[in-house]
């Protein structure tokens, strides 16, 4: 026994009775009475062991989905919460919908309490069960505790509790692998087959690769604060640091590969490209509600679908390449934009001549969306299946304009047309191994994948000595 309490102090660590804090807490977890008929009952029962990782909960991005961050040139707070997309446009006035994957419960309107513990879902992110589910349009409620009623059973509160522990790459991407109420739509470079992926998919989260989960590279930089996210652009863990932390910036046998790190990312050559198992949406047509569902459409085709508009999706994706500096600029609501021209809801800062720059891949996302013609400000509409002013159950974007301009506070003259958007999407997650990374010519040679004119190039500068911030250049 003494030896126990003195390798307890050595470790920083409690051990009684020779039992981990891990087993510890699976024991206390076992314990826990029921039945549990309210979900925040769940969370009022794990506060009594972990009073302060509520604090710590309410201080983080996932929580307030905003924070301090450097957007268009300037620290301001930024995130999902006020973001504009030309996917799912705009949270607020779409709540239920939007928050169903929020860490918390009952985020149903405007007046939703960011102060209140009980309001966290403690269980969202760690249910080691795989039966925890949120309502699709239950504003982060689980299934079957809310008005809106799902076929399949409730989810079983207490079950899930008495089995709660660290998050698993399944928790993660139980929002994660999806957004906007389908895997694929937004990032490109993270759906269900990242739950569980062959070495071709990811080698870090593959069972015979490195079989990560997410927060070893995702970790908590403070208490339950998660490094990286893809709406806090220049957050670190996002940018580059996640990598050489295990790699260091010269992992190569090869000098000219490692030089290769001051002007281009890990992405670029280990990401070679995305979408591999699954089809990513590149395009949105919000001006075509009326289309009835195509009885034909492959990848890379437009398929209207009734009620919704025009998708388009591709696999196996080459990424755009950009300049990146970790910051960026993005559209901020209530910008007076040009509607004859392609509007950047979000977009990479860099560029050649910029020291801090790197070349990354990015997923593109088109769209063509609503906005006001005599204010030239994109519109953000009520689009919830659920309310008389809908635009999904009635399909009038007059009526959801108005009420979604009044949720997020601005003007509508009542008049409108559709313009064209774009987003830009990083790719992070997809490594192959090394034997499939890129070689040199994939970039350099004559059919390379680079647009060298487009980075800023006057041609490859494999070609043409001399150039600054050339990625050959090693001497």
């Amino acid at each position: 026994m003494q030896r126990h309490k003195i390798m307890a102090i050595l470790l920083g660590t409690t051990i009684i009775f020779g039992l981990t804090p891990a087993v510890m807490a699976l024991e206390a977890h076992d314990k826990i009475q029921g039945p549990i008929s309210d979900p925040k009952k769940v969370t009022q029962k794990c506060l009594e062991c972990h009073a302060e990782s509520a604090q710590e909960v309410m201080q983080t991005q996932h929580w307030n989905w905003q924070q301090q961050q450097v957007v268009n040139n300037k620290e301001q707070l930024y995130g999902k919460r006020n973001a504009m997309t030309n996917f799912g446009i705009a949270v607020d006035g779409n709540w239920p919908h939007c928050t169903r994957c929020h860490i918390g419960y009952g985020w149903e309107n405007a007046s939703f309490d960011f102060k209140e513990p009980n309001n966290i879902d403690c269980l969202v992110c760690h249910d080691t069960t795989g039966t925890y589910e949120k309502a699709k349009r239950g504003a982060g409620l689980p299934k079957g505790y809310t008005e809106w009623r799902e076929r399949g059973k409730p989810v079983d509160l207490l079950y899930v509790a008495r089995n709660a522990g660290k998050p698993n790459k399944k928790t993660c991407g139980a929002c994660h692998f999806g957004g906007c109420g389908a895997a694929r739509v937004k990032h490109g470079d993270l759906d269900p087959s990242f739950a569980g992926p062959p070495l071709e998919i990811d080698i870090h989260m593959a069972a015979d690769g490195a079989n990560f989960d997410c927060q070893k590279c995702h970790y908590p930089e403070e208490k339950h604060n998660i490094m990286g996210h893809y709406m806090a652009p220049s957050a670190e863990g996002t940018y580059q640091s996640g990598c050489v932390e295990c790699h260091s910036e010269k992992p190569h046998e090869l000098k000219i590969l490692n030089t290769h790190y001051e002007a281009v990312s890990c992405q670029t050559c280990h990401v070679p490209n995305f979408a591999r198992q699954y089809p990513a949406k590149t395009d949105w047509d919000w001006s075509t509600p009326e289309l009835e569902t195509a009885k034909e459409g492959r990848y890379g085709k437009i398929i209207p679908v009734k009620g919704v508009g025009g998708f388009k999706w591709k696999k196996n994706m080459t990424p755009l390449y950009e300049w990146y500096n970790g910051s960026e600029l993005a559209y901020i609501r209530g910008d007076v934009i040009d509607p004859d021209t392609v509007t950047a809801l979000n977009k990479p800062v860099g560029s050649k001549d910029d020291k801090h720059s790197k070349i990354f891949p990015f997923k593109i996302h088109r769209a063509k969306q609503i906005y006001d013609t005599k204010y030239k400000t994109i519109i953000t509409p009520f689009i919830e299946k659920e309310g008389e002013t809908a635009f999904w159950k009635t399909y009038d974007w007059d009526a959801a304009a108005k009420k979604g301009m009044a949720a997020t506070g601005l003007r509508f003259s009542g008049n409108y047309d559709f313009t064209n958007t774009i987003m830009y999407w990083r790719i992070n997650h997809g490594v192959v191994p090394g034997d499939k990374a890129l070689d040199c010519l994939e970039c350099h040679g004559s059919h390379g994948r680079m647009d060298w004119e487009y980075l800023g190039y006057e041609g490859d500068p494999w070609k043409i000595p001399g150039i600054s911030r050339a990625p050959h250049e090693f001497q």
